[in-house]
């Protein structure tokens, strides 16, 4: 299943959650993409270098991602979409999205613009760890429902085999007559079988 996170920009929620379900999901795979991404976020502020630090020092390795705009081709290849921002941005989200049964909202906060280094470090590693935790439970619900169908699945192949072989349904076609083809010559393979006359002698 290709899951899609979207946040406001696609410069640092949507992009954690992205790198954490790849790194965890064996079966699934994750994109990520932004309602407005622009250059007024965290590009701007030159807070970038810091982000993909605190990435790096959580394990992920986020040096080329780039930011994608979310777009409807997206959002339609996707089988789940997570919204990964605070509850008033959903009022940017398109309606066909909003329309979807398979989309689900995490509310994370913002880090203000106005944060010291100090602070700003210590609330996006706080931020890392919380969405880790939101992905990991994701993937063990995704995988726990893959799983689910596969056994049942078996389960049927599985009963199946235990019904003996004379209860069980005759898939077999029955087998069609041909029958010989004959041309003016008579069929080369049919042989003259001796005939027994009547008592009128025909």
């Amino acid at each position: 299943m290709n899951v899609l996170f979207v946040c406001v920009a696609n410069e640092n929620r949507s992009q954690i959650a992205e790198a954490a379900f790849n790194r965890l999901a064996r079966k699934s795979y994750a994109t990520s993409a932004g309602l407005k991404p622009s250059l007024t976020g965290i590009l701007l502020r030159n807070e970038r270098g810091r982000f993909v630090a605190l990435m790096a020092e959580a394990g992920y390795d986020i040096s080329k991602a780039k930011v994608k705009r979310l777009n409807k081709r997206m959002a339609d290849s996707a089988g789940r979409i997570v919204f990964v921002f605070e509850k008033k941005h959903l009022d940017d989200v398109p309606a066909y999205l909003l329309a979807r049964s398979d989309t689900e909202l995490w509310e994370v906060e913002s880090i203000r613009e106005d944060t010291s280094v100090e602070e700003y470090a210590k609330l996006e590693r706080r931020r890392i760890k919380q969405i880790e935790a939101r992905v990991e439970e994701l993937v063990k619900r995704l995988e726990d429902q893959g799983s689910h169908v596969a056994a049942a699945g078996f389960n049927r192949a599985e009963k199946q085999a235990r019904v003996p072989a004379s209860k069980q349904p005759d898939r077999c076609l029955a087998p069609t007559r041909v029958e010989p083809v004959r041309s003016d010559w008579g069929n080369p393979f049919e042989r003259d079988e001796p005939r027994l006359a009547n008592s009128d002698g025909s």
